[in-house]
């Protein structure tokens, strides 16, 4: 997003751009990285706590993740005033709903593909499993503008009906940041 970001802004479109992570050090680093860069706000995940956030949790999966702070901001920018909107996080659509008609909707992966054969260790994790499939699919039917990183999960959002755009494009990352994790100690 560095190339992007950096080729719009020097066309001279106005570029704001929010970002929500729960990774302490990442946000860090992207507050350093960033710190020049105009209109760049980076925000932590908000943390569910007590019996009303998980039971957000369980009827609306990935929404709570974003912070009253993140809203505030995404309010005060008046996502009516822009042409596009670009969000990168599939969970991220709960937030964008209501501009699904200029929003193009990126698509990392689904859970309902990374979980089709784990087998539930409990109830609770049986709900959830099912509460994320079923919201991720209501989710991206809404956009009818779709990019993913894979053939594989365009085939499975094509399933689930018509867009008037998606898109696969794959993404390239330089290997050597992310260390090879052996199988026995993956989760």
């Amino acid at each position: 997003f560095h190339v992007l970001l950096h080729g719009l802004l020097e066309k001279k479109h106005q570029v704001d751009v929010l970002v929500a992570s729960d990774v302490p050090g990442d946000i860090e680093q992207a507050k350093q990285r960033f710190k020049d860069w105009p209109n760049f706000s980076i925000f932590p995940f908000s943390k569910s706590s007590g019996l009303l956030g998980k039971l957000k949790t369980v009827l609306e999966p990935g929404r709570a993740a974003f912070s009253a702070e993140f809203a505030a901001k995404l309010a005060s920018l008046n996502p009516d005033s822009y042409e596009i909107i670009h969000v990168e996080q599939t969970r991220g659509g709960w937030l964008f709903e209501a501009w699904a008609q200029k929003t193009l909707l990126n698509v990392h992966f689904l859970q309902s593909i990374d979980l089709a054969i784990a087998r539930p260790v409990s109830l609770k994790q049986a709900i959830l499993y099912r509460r994320w499939f079923q919201t991720e699919k209501r989710l991206i039917q809404k956009f009818p503008h779709v990019r993913t990183c894979s053939e594989r999960l365009t085939r499975v959002i094509r399933s689930w009906g018509e867009k008037r755009s998606l898109e696969t494009i794959a993404f390239g990352i330089d290997h050597t940041l992310y260390p090879f994790i052996p199988e026995e100690r993956r989760m």
